[in-house]
């Protein structure tokens, strides 16, 4: 009787500190030295977009934690979103959109490894004089003692300069559209090199919104569509030309095209060796209501508790190759489980021991 009531309680006692257990965590290194990076166009035209690109370059072995970098933009420039990483298009950037201040926290592994950039696009407001300089900050911290500050800083400065002499003006929808809905886009293009041309190419590309369709409705061109828009213009263009387009563009219903409601639109022309591009911006009301998903009848239950293969209660064909669901909570979920798991075999142990006890007397 003895034994049983120390094995409870001794599983019990194990069963609680598996509860109370939280896993380790790496204290940040005592110092690292971390260095900003910053760089873009060294002019920039009033009414459209600034990039600018950050990073971050760390010296020595260390893995800081909580490394974050803190772009400035300046006067006269808001934040246009899309703060992605210009290496492979997913980023760690946000902001207020229209706002000047953006907040980029990037991965350890991303810092340690280097070489990865992220970027921070502002639109420069129209009523910029031509010739003012703009002087846009990074500041890169982490939860280490820098052993350098110094280099913690870096700034890009960027003059203001007038449109060159080949040009677009990309004007978008001045209301919110809403999703499934055509968009209507003006293209201003004017044409000032003194080498006439007889047909030129736009490109366009857009966010996941755009599911083709669509081109040119005011003039003839050949457009095509795969994931972006091109259309050839068989148009002549001489020194002087000034030519609106106007773009129709279809656009999705699907829930999931719509995590960002507003997205900036890019054209672009290709006859040059240098192409002339220029951005634009279209807002969407909400993204759609996700479709509802039809009702079915329960699956009758398999008499050999075999996966079906189809998302059944039986589990699918992944979950038999496996031996089991996949554990997708974090550790301490897992310990928790385990614990819980243990004090209902403690409690179970002593209950029986009781009963033994009861039954002796």
């Amino acid at each position: 009787m003895m034994m049983w009531r120390r094995s409870g309680l001794a599983v019990l006692a194990v069963g609680a500190a598996l509860l109370t257990a939280t896993p380790a965590v790496a204290a940040p290194p005592a110092t690292v030295d971390l260095r900003a990076t910053i760089d873009g166009a060294a002019e920039a035209v009033p009414g459209e977009l600034l990039y600018v690109r950050i990073g971050t370059v760390l010296a020595g072995s260390q893995t800081p934690t909580g490394v974050k970098m803190t772009v400035t933009l300046p006067e006269g420039v808001s934040y246009q979103g899309d703060g992605g990483a210009a290496s492979d298009g997913a980023g760690p950037c946000e902001g207020e959109i229209g706002g000047r201040t953006v907040v980029c926290i990037p991965e350890p592994t991303e810092v340690t490894q280097g070489g990865v950039w992220w970027q921070a696009p502002g639109r420069v407001a129209e009523s910029v004089p031509i010739g003012t300089e703009l002087t846009t900050t990074v500041v890169v911290s982490s939860d280490s003692e820098e052993t350098n500050p110094a280099d913690n800083t870096a700034t890009l400065t960027t003059r203001v300069a007038g449109p060159a002499a080949t040009f677009l003006k990309v004007t978008g929808p001045a209301e919110p559209v809403v999703p499934g809905q055509p968009v209507r886009i003006k293209v201003r293009l004017h044409y000032g090199e003194a080498t006439p041309v007889d047909e030129f190419v736009m490109l366009g590309s857009f966010g996941a919104w755009f599911i083709g369709g669509g081109g040119i409705t005011n003039i003839p061109a050949d457009c095509w569509a795969d994931g972006s828009l091109t259309c050839q213009v068989p148009r002549r263009l001489e020194s002087g030309t000034d030519l609106d387009l106007i773009f129709e563009l279809k656009s999705s219903v699907r829930p999931d095209d719509y995590r960002e409601l507003r997205d900036t639109m890019s054209f672009s022309l290709e006859y040059l060796e240098y192409p002339i591009r220029a951005t634009g911006t279209v807002t969407f009301t909400k993204a759609p209501s996700p479709s509802p998903t039809p009702s079915s009848p329960s699956p009758s239950p398999s008499p050999t508790g075999t996966g079906t293969g189809n998302g059944g209660e039986s589990g699918g064909d992944d979950e038999q190759a496996s031996g089991g669901l996949p554990i997708t909570g974090a550790p301490i979920a897992a310990l928790a489980t385990a614990g819980l798991l243990l004090i209902t075999a403690g409690a179970g142990a002593l209950l029986l021991s009781r009963r033994r006890s009861r039954a002796t007397h």
